[in-house]
Parts: C-alpha cells; sequence; structure tokens
C-alpha cells in the first residue's frame, strides 16, 4: 500500500470511491472540487499495487488544529487494516505541518470508526445530539472526539 496527497486530477476516483461508501450522502463532484482546491483542505489517499486509489482521507487544517472531515475506504478493500495506516499516515504529515490536535464526529452507532479512532488516540469529548440528519442513519447522534498528534 502507498500513500499520497491527492489533487483534483483524482476527482473521479475520489468521487466513486465517494459514492460507493456515503450514497445518498455522499459529496457532489463540485463540493470536491471546491474542497480539493481549499487552500486549508487536504486529501491524502491509500493506493493498492496496481496503483488504484482504494481508500482516501480528508482534513481542514486550522492553525495547530485540524478536523477529519473524511475517511473512506471502497467495500473490496476494508477489514484488510487500510483506514487504520491511512489514519497513521495522515497524523505523520499533519504533524510535520506542526498541527497538534485533531478532532472529528463519528455516528454513535459506527462502531467499526468508533474503535479505529480509538485504537489511534482518539478520547471522546462530547456526545452531539441529532446532529446526522437522513433517513438512512437509525442512530442520530454523534461523538466529537479528539486526539492528541
Amino acid at each position: 500500500m502507498n500513500f499520497a496527497l491527492l489533487d483534483g486530477s483524482l476527482i473521479d476516483c475520489i468521487l466513486a470511491i465517494e459514492k460507493e461508501c456515503f450514497g445518498a450522502e455522499a459529496w457532489t463532484q463540485r463540493m470536491l472540487e471546491e474542497s480539493l482546491s481549499s487552500v486549508n483542505t487536504f486529501f491524502w489517499g491509500a493506493f493498492d499495487d496496481k496503483n488504484n486509489l482504494v481508500a482516501y482521507a480528508a482534513i481542514i487544517r486550522a492553525e495547530e488544529m485540524c478536523d477529519l472531515i473524511k475517511i473512506a475506504v471502497m467495500l473490496d478493500f476494508r477489514s484488510k487494516g487500510i483506514a487504520d495506516a491511512l489514519l497513521k499516515f495522515v497524523f505523520s504529515e499533519i504533524k510535520k505541518s506542526g498541527v497538534k490536535k485533531m478532532f472529528l464526529e463519528v455516528n454513535v452507532g459506527n462502531t467499526s470508526a468508533i474503535n479505529l479512532y480509538t485504537k489511534n488516540g482518539f478520547t471522546v469529548l462530547l456526545t452531539r445530539p441529532n446532529y446526522y440528519s437522513g433517513v438512512q442513519y437509525t442512530c442520530r447522534d454523534a461523538l466529537t472526539m479528539m486526539a492528541e498528534i
């Protein structure tokens, strides 16, 4: 598995992963284009041995803090440690730029993601009731988590 900073040239690949992983909640191409062109938003990708993008993570940086806004792994590549390896890679990259804390929100029903984040040093700061909307959510509450980098 190789990891790299992503740019707009891979938008079709990112969009395909986005749609596969998030369905009705997927970002549109325009939303991704705007994020990829923002000076404070960074996307990193995980590539398989054929150099296909199979996962990505996105953060928004503000000084010494950042928010993990997305992490997505294609369905056929899940449960292989890719999200864990990608998150560790992102940690190492943002640490080089002076980031000291990372925040995120995660659905309280997403136990696999919560386990991933806890394993990587995130702790729960608070629960945000009714954070998520949409019929696909059986639970609408979110945990706000934070990790020291």
